[in-house]
């Protein structure tokens, strides 16, 4: 929408484009980049209310192991790779 509408900005020299499309679908999400650490952040506040805040977790995806002291740890890891 920015790009389309950006001649609404009351700044002469920018002009919007009514025919510019992204090249790749994005998530209708407003914070796109930062929902995954968000949601593993909220994840690990829900599961060590639940079951407290000592159990080892592991993940795997692609024959990748990661291993975390806890569920923060987990959630923290998220956020860290996901902020660069």
């Amino acid at each position: 929408m920015a790009i389309r509408e950006a001649n609404t900005i009351r700044n002469p020299l920018i002009i919007g484009d009514l025919t510019w499309t992204p090249l790749i679908a994005t998530a209708p999400d407003p914070s796109y980049p930062a929902a995954h650490s968000t949601i593993s952040a909220a994840g690990a506040i829900v599961l060590s209310a639940f079951f407290g805040n000592h159990d080892q977790v592991r993940v795997t995806d692609n024959g990748t192991t990661l291993t975390f002291a806890s569920y923060t740890d987990a959630a923290s890891a998220s956020i860290t790779r996901h902020a660069c």
